[in-house]
């Protein structure tokens, strides 16, 4: 186990950030994502209601929001599991924004008597992918400084 220089943060913190962002994308999405409005119906999806597995399976985003809602909880995954030094959460940060973009650009259409709106939860989950890509990023010049640093003292 490496120890960084005093101040400087080390692998395990920045593990621990990621693990915290990881926590974070899942708890989001058990709010209330989208909100679906006809006459005086007021149906509420979660981001977990979304995927479309419930036993109705009745879904405002139909297979596309199985798909992505699959892949955020997969990616969110990522971040729980990987090493922030090895690159690959910087990938999984980009897709899983990326996929939720993909999800709020395909807002079900209202119609004149149905009216569909987003909540703030999409918004929160997009601002906790960009933090995690960004500590990923930090992490991963964090250690290939501290690689070139460890081949400098060894020549």
């Amino acid at each position: 186990m490496s120890h960084a220089p005093a101040g400087e943060l080390g692998p395990q913190h920045y593990r621990l950030m990621n693990f915290a962002v990881g926590i974070a994308l899942l708890a989001t999405l058990a709010p209330t994502w989208l909100t679906r409005e006809f006459r005086d119906d007021l149906s509420l999806f979660s981001g977990i209601g979304l995927l479309g597995l419930s036993p109705e399976g009745k879904t405002p985003l139909r297979e596309l929001g199985t798909f992505l809602f699959l892949m955020y909880i997969v990616l969110a995954l990522g971040f729980l599991l990987t090493r922030p030094e090895k690159g690959a959460p910087v990938l999984m940060g980009a897709t899983g924004f990326v996929a939720t973009v993909i999800v709020l650009a395909h807002r079900p259409s209202g119609t004149f008597r149905v009216h569909t709106d987003w909540t703030g939860a999409p918004i929160v989950a997009l601002g906790l992918w960009c933090i995690g890509t960004v500590v990923s990023i930090i992490a991963l010049r964090a250690a290939r400084a501290g690689a070139a640093r460890k081949a400098d003292t060894a020549s």
